[in-house]
């Protein structure tokens, strides 16, 4: 996979987390949901977060992270909140380490862009969202965007258009 399609495919998990962080709200580790996806979202925008920080906000040395925030998560809905946040935050920590050149890449990162993975994900979301053609109609919308000049607005804008169409139809 080229970075260019890494970046891109970490864009559309993002979107997804954009739908799915807001369930979370309840959460005591709410703040890092939204630490990590901010963090994420000045990386693919502007390329100024360090793929080291991006990690340590997927999981760090001490435990703490969203990563370790959805082991810990006991309420499956939330589980699965946790889950969509979690794979947006790991793409982006991938690409950004890629970006940055060869070094050796954490080892919890080597299978995120793998089948099992992201089906898991695709699953978490459709139990959040089961709404027929979410995903897929998100996935259309994004195609029709650059992924090395989207803005979290645009993709906030393109996922949310995809749930509404999804709902009205």
């Amino acid at each position: 996979m080229t970075h260019q399609e890494l970046v891109e495919k970490a864009v559309y998990y993002l979107g997804l987390a954009e739908l799915a962080h807001p369930r979370l709200a309840a959460s005591k580790d709410y703040s890092y949901a939204l630490r990590a996806l901010d963090a994420c979202w000045r990386w693919i925008e502007c390329k100024d977060v360090s793929a080291k920080t991006i990690y340590d906000l997927y999981f760090d040395d001490e435990g703490y992270g969203v990563g370790a925030s959805m082991s810990a998560e006991h309420d499956r809905k939330l589980w699965h909140a946790w889950c969509c946040v979690t794979t947006g935050v790991a793409m982006v920590a991938h690409a950004a380490y890629r970006y940055e050149g060869p070094v050796l890449l954490p080892a919890d990162l080597e299978g995120v862009d793998l089948p099992e993975a992201t089906d898991q994900t695709a699953d978490s979301f459709r139990e959040l969202f089961p709404m027929k053609g979410v995903m897929e109609n998100y996935y259309t919308k994004l195609a029709t965007v650059s992924g090395s000049s989207i803005t979290r607005s645009q993709a906030r804008d393109l996922v949310f258009t995809a749930l509404r169409d999804a709902v009205l139809n």
